[in-house]
């Protein structure tokens, strides 16, 4: 990562308990969002490996930055590989996970626990070994107006015919999701990941998408103001 001299020092500083300075970690950040395989990772998990890498002293080392981008991007490049070796591709493979049926959210507690769900999940399908946990989460026709789901990683979620009005999903990684027919006006999608995202006859009045990542999404027949 091209890290100077005193980045090298920050490395083996924290290694002996220091803390991170706030203008080093966001170099760090910067420098890993610049690289391309970190496009659809949430804001969240960029800063995860910045703070990992400055850890592990590994701030000119590319081919750890690639290995831990390579396992988190997996959702996007497992369907080529698949594909390499005659297999299903990551959708064929999607298409026959049932979805969790739906279930009424009344705090933030009980979302919290379906997000983690959901991520657990998510690691599961890219490990490729077979056995999956977790489960992936199902909003359908759930009411979560007002929410947080800031810098959640929601990759591939249904959220078709919900009700989400001024939810938050700052720097979530929503990558996939389905929002078809939901009703998402008034929410913030700031800093978001959402490639491939399908918005078909949502609602998006009024949404915040300042620096979203929206490479790939469908709008059809979606209101906008």
């Amino acid at each position: 990562m091209n890290g100077s001299n005193d980045k090298e020092g920050l490395s083996g500083a924290k290694a002996h308990g220091l803390a991170i300075p706030t203008e080093v970690l966001q170099l760090v950040i910067e420098t890993i969002s610049k690289n391309e395989k970190a496009t659809d990772l949430s804001q969240k998990a960029i800063v995860e490996i910045a703070t990992e890498a400055i850890q592990e002293g590994a701030l000119d080392d590319e081919a750890w930055l690639e290995e831990k981008l390579l396992k988190l991007t997996k959702i996007d490049t497992i369907g080529n590989e698949n594909a390499s070796t005659g297999n299903q591709s990551f959708e064929d493979q999607l298409a026959k996970i049932k979805i969790s049926e739906p279930c009424l959210i009344q705090s933030q507690e009980e979302l919290d626990n379906v997000i983690q769900q959901h991520e657990i999940w998510i690691e599961s399908v890219l490990s490729v070994k077979g056995e999956v946990v977790g489960s992936r989460a199902n909003f359908e026709g759930m009411t979560i107006s007002g929410f947080d789901f800031t810098g959640a990683n929601l990759s591939c979620a249904n959220f078709k015919s919900s009700t989400a009005i001024g939810a938050k999903f700052n720097g979530a990684n929503l990558s996939k999701a389905n929002f078809e027919l939901a009703n998402l006006s008034g929410s913030d999608f700031s800093n978001a990941k959402l490639r491939k995202v399908n918005f078909k006859d949502a609602d998006l009045t009024e949404i915040e998408t300042l620096d979203a990542d929206l490479k790939g999404a469908n709008f059809e027949g979606t209101a906008l103001e």
